[in-house]
């Protein structure tokens, strides 16, 4: 590894070897929303979509399978101890 260069000499050009990759260096003002951008995200109304028929065909059997679960088993662990099986063997 070549040894970093001394602040202050020619070859240093203010970057941070340890800085986050996402954030900009101390000093800099790189915008990443626009003043338009925050105003359109504040005025932004989530409109849900619409049920389709297969939803409609499905959610009777999905409800009844969730209503077997016990109440204590998280949501997420479910579907995870569902696909368990999925898991390949030779």
């Amino acid at each position: 590894m070549a040894p970093e260069a001394e602040k202050g000499s020619s070859s240093y050009d203010g970057t941070l070897t340890h800085a986050w990759f996402l954030e900009p260096s101390p000093g800099t003002h790189h915008e990443v929303l626009t003043k338009a951008g925050l105003e359109n995200i504040a005025n932004h109304k989530y409109v849900p979509g619409a049920y389709t028929h297969l939803d409609n065909l499905l959610n009777p059997i999905w409800t009844k399978l969730t209503s077997l679960l016990p109440m204590w088993l998280p949501p997420h662990a479910a579907p995870t101890l569902g696909g368990g099986g999925c898991g390949g063997r030779d």
